[in-house]
């Protein structure tokens, strides 16, 4: 799931510099990339700028310090919030998916285990709670 978030604020920081490059003047970038620090050769300064631009606004966080200077701009920070919305639900899905498969496997194991220890002889603590022990580390291998 990271990966793909990556590859996704990847594809959109290249996005975004290159909407930079194509809809404000030199002296625009030129002053953008002095603000931030970075010389305007250093190709890794700039794309660390745009990276950490994407992400922010993936994450919602915004903090503003970098943000859209003209129309061009913002109407690609529109499509980057439609897809960090949409990227962050399908996130939560997943994870919400995973949760849920991990409960239901604790359920089937539990359901097991009461079964196959309700039709065993009355047995002491220390004993079921190793047959316990042990059937819930085979159920677990099976899976």
């Amino acid at each position: 799931l990271l990966l793909i978030a990556c590859v996704v604020v990847h594809l959109y920081a290249c996005i975004f510099w290159r909407v930079k490059l194509s809809y404000s003047t030199e002296e625009e970038r030129q002053a953008f990339l002095a603000d931030k620090n970075v010389e305007p050769e250093s190709l890794a300064g700039t794309y660390m700028v745009c990276f950490y631009f994407v992400w922010t606004v993936l994450a919602t966080v915004g903090f503003g310090d970098i943000y859209a200077t003209n129309t061009k701009e913002a109407i690609f920070c529109v499509f980057l919030f439609i897809t960090g919305a949409t990227v962050f639900a399908f996130l939560v899905a997943q994870i919400n998916e995973i949760i849920s498969k991990v409960q239901a496997d604790t359920k089937e194991l539990e359901d097991y285990l009461d079964a196959y220890l309700s039709v065993r002889p009355r047995l002491d603590t220390g004993t079921l709670l190793s047959i316990r022990a042990f059937e819930r580390y085979s159920f677990q291998e099976d899976q």
